[in-house]
């Protein structure tokens, strides 16, 4: 992954969560070692996100050292904490970061509170900031509410770069079914 935000795009149901668990996953880790960090947003983006960086890849930290920098409300606060955390993450564990976030669109679908879903987007976007960095951001989101996810001008800049899913036609369904089916014998 050349850029450091990747938004996959698609109706619900194409395989957007399987594209990057068996297509984007994989191939990064065939080029170096990678601590995946996977979160839905829910009803609750930022205990979610606390939750997972508490439990945060195979070199598990003290209970001492998982407290700071994962407070929730200290992440509400100060949304720019979560790029230190993550960093931090990525040099304890000697490994890239990636970010993935699955169902962006929950932050519309189950949080009212716009004064949650900012934060947690600006969060998440301040993140992987760098380019060269060791730090990637992925984002699942239904087609139907991109246009609802990038809001804001920060929003927008960091979504710009889309890979988009649709269905596949008859023909494109049965070459998929049928190579998988070739490669199993």
């Amino acid at each position: 992954m050349d850029e450091p935000i990747l938004t996959v795009v698609g109706p619900s149901g194409v395989g957007k969560s399987s594209f990057v668990r068996a297509g984007i996953i994989p191939r990064l880790r065939e080029k170096g070692e990678w601590t995946v960090l996977r979160l839905r947003p829910g009803a609750r983006p930022f205990e979610n996100l606390s939750s997972v960086l508490r439990h945060s890849g195979p070199n598990k930290r003290s209970s001492s050292e998982r407290v700071e920098g994962t407070d929730v409300a200290e992440l509400l606060e100060t949304p720019a904490r979560l790029s230190l955390e993550i960093q931090r993450i990525a040099e304890q564990n000697d490994t890239s970061v990636l970010v993935f976030v699955d169902q962006l669109e929950e932050l519309y679908t189950l949080v009212d509170d716009v004064s949650i879903r900012r934060p947690f987007l600006e969060a998440l976007c301040g993140v992987a900031d760098d380019p060269l960095g060791a730090i990637r951001v992925v984002f699942t989101v239904r087609d139907d509410l991109l246009g609802r996810v990038a809001e804001s001008e920060s929003t927008r800049e960091a979504l710009r770069n889309i890979t988009l899913l649709r269905n596949p036609d008859r023909s494109t369904l049965r070459e998929i079914v049928a190579n998988s089916l070739d490669r199993v014998g």
